[in-house]
């Protein structure tokens, strides 16, 4: 798996509504930034998601970045190869519902490091609940060669499309891969 370069500068934390600031961030991308800014603190207060930030080390109130997890569940011919022997009709899964980089921190590591991040958390959650793959959406906001990016960057850490064929923009990594690719 691919190690971050520069990222070493951030700490990524649990998300604290009074601590972190969200005010000064904004990844280019505006329903990403009025998710982040105005969603989270009730999603987290309800136990809907959960949200990792992405602080610099010594000032750990301004999130340079940011994901959030939820529990999920994908039916189980949507993914065939994960079934085995299981007649279960949906497989539980980890769903990365967002992943963004502020623009002042982009193309320096840190999207890497919340996705690897993201991973590893999501290898202890199935550890611990047992689930069967991490699942994402690849935000396409109409850019082909922004959502080109987006989906070589998953591809990078090893997710792929659950149905290329359907143009679906749903991608997958099962855990059994996730956990080979951290070691």
């Amino acid at each position: 798996m691919a190690k971050p370069s520069s990222s070493a500068k951030f700490l990524i934390q649990k998300f604290d509504p009074i601590t972190h600031d969200r005010k000064k961030f904004s990844c280019g991308y505006g329903p990403i930034d009025n998710f982040f800014k105005q969603s989270i603190s009730k999603l987290t207060k309800d136990n809907l998601i959960a949200v990792w930030v992405a602080v610099e080390r010594g000032q750990a109130t301004r999130p340079f970045g940011f994901y959030s997890l939820n529990a999920h569940s994908v039916v189980s011919n949507e993914l065939p190869q994960l079934m085995g022997r299981s007649r279960q009709p949906s497989l539980p899964a980890v769903y990365l519902g967002a992943i963004a980089v502020d623009q002042t921190a982009q193309s320096k590591g840190l999207g890497t490091a919340l996705l690897i991040d993201a991973i590893k958390r999501s290898v202890t959650i199935s550890q611990q609940a047992g689930c069967a793959a991490i699942i994402l959406d690849v935000l396409d906001t109409g850019d082909q060669e922004n959502f080109t990016k987006r989906t070589s960057f998953y591809e990078n850490l090893g997710f792929q499309f659950i149905d290329k064929t359907s143009h679906n923009k749903r991608m997958f990594l099962s855990i059994k891969n996730a956990e080979a690719s951290l070691e």
